[in-house]
């Protein structure tokens, strides 16, 4: 199993690999090519390597499955920990993100509109909120 996480991390670690030499290729591109536009896109895929891995993990995994079970199951745990970890740092990242000049709470010291709508139908309710 030992053999099938360093097998993984080498995986990993051939894919930044690939990036990288993409990022290369594609800087030596003249500025109106067709190419160029796609660089953008490949910037992005290195963020979602937990979905980005199924290319070349699944395809190792179907491999090391019929030969050595034990090696397959060290990819796979390679695998599910990477996709775990990413989804987890995205999740904190979008969640910690918010468009500026919009505040969390823009008017604190009134109740909200649906409220003014029951306050009117249902006074007992509502009643520890000051009149709008």
């Amino acid at each position: 199993m030992l053999k099938g996480f360093v097998l993984g991390i080498l995986l990993h670690v051939c894919q930044i690999g690939v990036f990288y030499a993409y990022g290369v290729f594609v800087s030596f591109l003249p500025a109106g090519s067709r190419q160029n536009e796609w660089s953008f896109a490949f910037l992005y895929l290195p963020f979602l390597i937990g979905l980005t891995q199924l290319v070349y993990m699944v395809p190792a995994i179907a491999l090391l499955w019929r030969n050595n079970r034990q090696i397959a199951k060290g990819v796979m745990l390679v695998a599910a920990l990477t996709f775990l970890l990413n989804a987890t740092c995205l999740g904190f990242l979008f969640s910690s993100l918010k468009p500026k000049g919009v505040p969390l709470n823009p008017l604190p010291d009134k109740p909200p509109a649906h409220a003014l709508l029951l306050r009117r139908t249902e006074p007992a309710r509502l009643s520890g909120w000051p009149r709008a």
